[in-house]
């Protein structure tokens, strides 16, 4: 039967720095800083959340200009603009930000966010699957103790289930299961990693089984109707 063995949850080594960051990012306040740099930065994340993605690139452009160097403010500001690049479908400027900033911050704990956000967004929006396994790849191999791991697997088993690559479906979801059993994940990974079985290696068998372990051991996930 699926393994059950439970082992604790991978630590990411830099988890306190990456919580400050994004505590800062949301929070931190602007004061001592010029009133033209706040009210760009609010406009910008109202702009955001409106959908009004050329008026938000305008807006964090302007706040990231203001900001002084090395501080969070320039960050934050470069982090929403590149997020702001890649909701308009500028893929070029999204791409050449983000090389910027990991160029000019490598250890900087917004880079695999950006990452995890281009794959989901590529897989999720654009139905980009080939797009999305370039950014769900550099992730995995850059960042192996990312906060997002378990869902970058998740999202990479399911770019490999559309390309019918057994082969990484499996090795994905060995991961998950060993590393990140308590993972929210876990139910759609099981689900799809029977789903594989069934139509790509027509194992029907092994499917069953599966398929049952999710039914009886995650019953009230969204996943259970799917098993049954």
């Amino acid at each position: 039967m699926p393994s059950s063995i439970v082992l604790a949850q991978p630590k990411t080594k830099a988890l306190f720095r990456k919580y400050l960051f994004f505590v800062i990012l949301l929070m931190f306040p602007v004061m001592g800083y010029s009133g033209v740099l706040e009210d760009s930065l609010q406009s910008g994340i109202d702009a955001l959340n409106a959908g009004n993605y050329t008026r938000a690139t305008t807006e964090f452009g302007r706040a990231y200009s203001l900001a002084p160097e090395g501080t969070y403010l320039k960050e934050k500001s470069q982090f929403y603009l590149i997020k702001s690049y890649m909701k308009s479908g500028d893929k070029n400027r999204t791409q050449n930000e983000y090389e910027a900033l990991k160029r000019r911050n490598s250890d900087s704990p917004a880079l695999d966010d950006l990452l995890f956000m281009f794959g989901n967004e590529a897989l999720e929006n654009k139905k980009a699957p080939s797009e999305a396994k370039v950014y769900l790849d550099e992730l995995l191999a850059e960042y192996p103790d990312s906060e997002y791991k378990d869902k970058a697997l998740f999202q990479r088993m399911r770019v490999a289930d559309n390309e019918k690559d057994f082969k990484k479906v499996q090795e994905c979801f060995s991961q998950l299961s060993s590393q990140y059993s308590a993972s929210p994940v876990m139910p759609s990974a099981y689900l799809r990693f029977a789903e594989t079985l069934r139509n790509v290696k027509k194992d029907y068998k092994s499917a069953e089984k599966y398929y049952r372990y999710v039914a009886e051991n995650y019953s009230a996930s969204s996943a259970a109707p799917q098993a049954n």
